[in-house]
């Protein structure tokens, strides 16, 4: 930590001295071109931008090319002068910017006084003739009047074409947790979230976010997701979220929503039922959200203001929660009985102008989360699942320049942190039912997290307007993070248990199963420090904009000095001998010694990678309106503060048979001793003792970082004006993928041999029409299994082709429009080479993904001020592979088994069936009220209007399940086929009503309307 502090101070310090930068990713930008009547340049023109966001107006003169760009301007709406003696002065009115585009203006200037002002009110260009990124905005209006959820995640999957949800969301129920969701064949631990431009990515659950968002205070999402621009490292998606700020004049509104057990239906019918459903699984108490913003100035044309506060609750239904307790192991937590989570958050920003040419930003955001059933699920009661208590900050510091007419940019500074513990509700000890999966008394423990993020990003932008026969725009910048986290872990009584119910087969007789014993309490320290440089320079000659671009990254695992208090079962100077532990320095581990202090690691890992990147656009008819763009880029992956490692500081433990001696179904060790290899007497049971250490080995040298190759092409063209349609092809691949397989891979044909087994079939019982023999690998006489290794193969990794077609209409007239179509192929060669049964059987395939999506949200004003908008989404389900398990061989079973013990195979080509598709319909209906000079809105939403109830996830083995009828305990229990048996379904229909209030003259876009 000492180490970085030092690095950022000196950063910070040559930042300062060199001056500010730009970084375009957050902001956007001006592109002035000034021609006279004969299409000559028209050089020394004065252009001047304003904008209420603007606390002075920004001053600028054409180059020799009539060109003059205006950079890191914030996302709004500006106003364009341009004044030079001789000629009528031009004013372009209403021009929209939005981050990390260039809205491209070509003025025409007549000769005449300067006195004569003619005022354009055209619509600003939808095309971004600059860049080839394939983005998708949604401004403040698109948000403001369409139906879109309560949380950033349901607003992304209603809206943002080529997404994929593994879990559908009905009008943002889902209870106050994030979701992932992957795109153009890239995992959700590539995507990238940014707050005005700054990472807020989690360090350790990479490409989620460390806090929650305010939809309400976003001016602009823009979600990019191909053709990243070079500040940028991974080809995930990147969400950029720009928060409100404050204007000369002071306005603001507030905002509440509402609903609750009556707004809502029971999608549960007779089918789900039969599964196990009960009625009304996935209803809803209620959910609210309540949020008071306001702005202005502080000093006027110089210093503005945004605040913000925020509450949201939610409280919903979880099927199956909380599962019944037995009378042997009594419930002892009473109370809240849903998944509930209360969000309170504040924020605010101030814009601070010093003169024309240099700007200051900052912005803080500081949340309290509470979520008393973390976890909730039918494997749950109210005891075992944790309660969670979170801190959230987000703080931010930025400064923007001109430096020179040719010279500008932009520096950002960035702490951000989550408290995020998850404790354990009781003083009891944990214990796990293996006859049912149904956890009880206590979480299994009490994990505190504490994550921070330390972030600088510094961007140069210099121009050339005439080199080697074009324009040259060079930028160059470096991005830094250092993102630290510590977990403590603590267990009532340093244990887990086991017990069974009922009795399974003979071996699984009912009664105390097994007692696992730990070193905790332990503190875990682990860090991840990444410095990217870059630099490109886009080049303009004619029509065509050619950008090429190389980053440099360098990153940095870092395990640093650490130590923990002296455990109960395992005190420091234990030796626990008997292992055998292959070392990839080679021999194997037979003793173990406890510590409770420990070195630092350092370079676990330290990658050093180039990633080169190009780009081009061209303007096919010279009139700005339709552009064709191509990419082609290496990206490499983003990896968080899990990846350092093995950790020595980890955790221990050790399994064995528990006698339960009074039959309390409580662990006491009693007069147990240790013999140097186990502890004996007491309750431990005498049979063989499973042992768990942290990992001895050092980080795989040898591990390279995984990458993605991407090409787009993609062809932009304004159909009607502030009308854009696009399409695009996309095509990405994994290379370098990372896994384990056992033992040599070449040796195999030596080691298994092919044997045939029985596959019940889907119906999952033996002995029935759909039974099959399927092919397996059974390990050979005189062979043993080694501990897997680590390989980097380009064969796990994911191939994506998709095509994508989108039409957007900005608001104007009353109406605005988002729309999209796209369909995908992802495959990969091999999902696991972990070993032969995963390599070989029926391992061809789909690997995931949806096939045809189909995505629209649009708004309209309509007579008597009635406000009308409306999401429609229609989707392929997702692919999913039914597998099998074939047992173990015995000295009763000899035939059809596996020697190396049970394995899970697949029983069919991966992705062979398809969920059902889901198609929903949302409205919102509202009415504008204008009462004493100020206007309000009452309006409703209606989620999944049709009532569907579409099956999303399944069990995917192959057996019989057991359920009760409506999951009700008075019900029997009978047996399903575990088969595409339903575990999930869509929400049912919902109804949602809201106020909104504006005050003051500062009001929304969606205010004014």
């Amino acid at each position: 930590m000492l180490r970085t502090c030092r690095f950022l101070g000196v950063l910070l310090l040559l930042l300062v001295v060199a001056s500010p930068v730009w970084a375009q990713v957050q902001t956007g930008s001006i592109y002035v071109k000034v021609i006279d009547d004969q299409g000559a340049a028209i050089p020394g023109v004065t252009i001047t931008v304003t904008s209420p966001g603007l606390p002075q107006p920004l001053v600028g003169v054409t180059d020799s090319a009539g060109v003059q760009r205006f950079t890191a301007l914030s996302v709004g709406t500006y106003n364009v002068k341009a004044t030079l003696s001789g000629f009528q002065t031009i004013t372009r009115e209403g021009v929209l910017v939005v981050q990390n585009q260039t809205v491209s203006i070509d003025t025409t200037m007549k000769v005449g006084a300067m006195t004569e002002e003619i005022t354009v009110r055209g619509e600003t260009p939808v095309v971004d003739t600059k860049s080839a990124a394939v983005a998708t905005n949604l401004d403040a209006m698109l948000l403001d009047t369409t139906p879109g959820g309560k949380d950033i995640w349901s607003i992304l999957e209603y809206k943002i074409p080529g997404l994929v949800f593994d879990t559908p969301d009905v009008g943002g129920n889902q209870a106050g947790l994030q979701r992932g969701f992957t795109s153009r064949g890239t995992p959700n631990s590539q995507n990238v979230q940014l707050v005005n431009g700054v990472n807020v990515g989690d360090p350790a659950a990479i490409g989620f976010s460390m806090n929650y968002y305010e939809p309400a205070t976003f001016e602009n999402v823009q979600v990019t997701t191909g053709a990243q621009d070079i500040s940028m490292g991974t080809s995930g998606t990147l969400i950029n979220m720009v928060t409100r700020g404050g204007t000369n004049r002071f306005g603001g509104q507030f905002g509440g929503s509402y609903q609750g057990k009556k707004t809502q239906w029971d999608n549960v019918d007779e089918a789900l039922k039969q599964a196990g459903f009960r009625p009304e699984a996935q209803a809803v108490d209620f959910i609210s959200n309540a949020n008071i913003q306001a702005g202005g100035p502080l000093v006027a044309n110089r210093l503005f203001y945004f605040a913000n506060t925020n509450n949201q609750q939610t409280h919903v239904n979880v099927p199956g929660y909380p599962a019944i307790s037995p009378p042997q192991i009594p419930q002892i937590t009473s109370g809240n009985d849903r998944d509930s989570t209360e969000i309170w958050s504040v924020s605010g920003k101030l814009t601070y102008s010093l003169g024309a040419s240099n700007r200051f930003e900052s912005y803080g955001n500081y949340q309290w989360y509470d979520k008393p059933n973390r976890g909730a699920g039918a494997g749950v009661t109210l005891d075992s699942n944790p309660k969670e208590e979170d801190t959230f900050l987000i703080s931010q510091l930025s400064w923007n320049s001109v430096v020179t007419d040719k010279l500008v940019g932009d520096t950002k500074i960035a702490y951000s942190n989550t408290h995020f513990p998850l404790n354990q509700k009781t003083d009891q000890q944990s214990i796990l039912d293996n006859a049912t999966g149904v956890r009880f008394r206590n979480n299994a423990n009490s994990a505190l997290m504490f994550r921070r993020r330390v972030q600088v990003t510094s961007n140069w932008n210099y121009y050339l307007s005439e080199f080697a026969g074009g324009r040259h725009e060079f930028k160059f910048g470096l991005d830094h993070g250092y993102t630290p986290e510590d977990v403590t872990t603590t267990r009532v009584g340093n244990v887990n248990l086991t017990w069974r119910s009922v009795a399974g087969t003979a071996a699984q007789p009912a009664g105390p199963g097994q007692v696992t014993i730990f070193n905790t309490p332990t503190l875990i320290k682990r860090a991840v420090t990444s410095t990217a440089l870059y630099a490109q320079d886009t080049f303009s000659l004619g029509r065509a904009t050619i950008i090429a671009g190389l980053r440099w990254e360098r990153v940095n695992g870092y395990i640093p000095e650490q130590t923990h208090d002296s455990s109960e079962y395992f005190p420091s100077g234990t030796t626990i001998s008997g292992l055998n532990v292959a070392l990839n320095t080679g021999g194997t581990l037979t003793t173990y010694t406890v510590r409770d202090s420990f070195d630092e690691v350092k370079n676990a890992p330290l990658w050093k990678n180039w990633a080169p990147r190009v780009s081009g656009t061209y303007d096919l008819f010279g009139t700005g309106k339709t552009v064709l763009k191509m990419s082609a880029g290496k990206y490499f992956d983003q990896v968080g503060t899990g990846t350092p490692g093995p950790n020595p500081n980890g955790q221990i433990s050790q399994t064995y048979a528990w006698n339960d001696v009074n039959g309390d179904l409580s662990f006491q060790p009693g007069n147990a001793t240790w013999n140097g290899s186990r502890y004996v007497g007491g309750e431990f049971g005498a049979g063989a003792v499973t042992t768990s250490i942290p990992n001895p080995n050092p980080f795989d040298r040898n591990r390279k970082r995984t990458w993605r190759r991407e090409f787009t092409v993609s062809i932009d063209h304004e159909l009607f004006p502030a009308f854009r349609l696009s399409a695009a092809f996309f095509n990405r691949r994994e290379f370098d993928t990372y896994g384990n397989v056992d033992g040599d891979i070449n040796q195999w044909d030596a080691m298994f041999s092919p044997v045939q087994a029985v596959d019940p079939g889907r119906d999952g019982v033996v002995g029935t029409g759909d039974d099959k023999a399927i092919t397996v690998y059974s390990l050979n006489p005189g062979f043993t299994l080694v501990d897997d290794l680590p390989i980097n193969d380009d064969r796990l990794g994911v191939k994506y082709n998709g095509v994508e077609v989108v039409a957007t209409k900005r608001y104007g007239k009353g109406t605005t429009l988002l729309a999209g179509y796209t369909y995908s192929r992802e495959t990969v060669e091999r999902t696991s080479l972990a070993n032969p049964n995963a390599a070989n059987v029926n391992a061809d395939g789909i690997s995931g993904g949806r096939r045809h999506s189909f995505k629209a949200s649009g708004s309209a004003m309509l007579p008597y001020r009635v406000t009308f908008g409306a999401n429609f989404l229609m989707s392929s389900g997702q692919p999913i592979t039914r597998t099998v398990q074939i047992g173990a061989c015995t000295a009763s079973i000899t035939t059809g088994c596996l020697r190396q013990g049970a394995q899970t195979v697949n029983a069919e080509p991966r992705g062979s069936v398809e969920l059902p598709g889901r198609y929903q319909v949302d409205l919102r209906l509202g009415r504008l009220f204008d009462v004493g000079g100020r206007r309000f809105e009452i309006g409703m939403d209606a989620y999944n209007l049709t009532n569907a109830n579409t099956i999303f996830s399944v069990r995917t083995g192959t057996g019989l399940t057991n359920v009760r009828y409506a999951n009700d305990p008075a019900m029997p229990v009978t047996q399903i086929a575990t088969f595409k048996s339903p575990t999930g379904a869509l929400g049912p229909r919902i109804l949602r009503f809201q106020v909104t209030y504006w005050f003051g003259g500062g009001a929304s876009p969606a205010g004014n309307r």
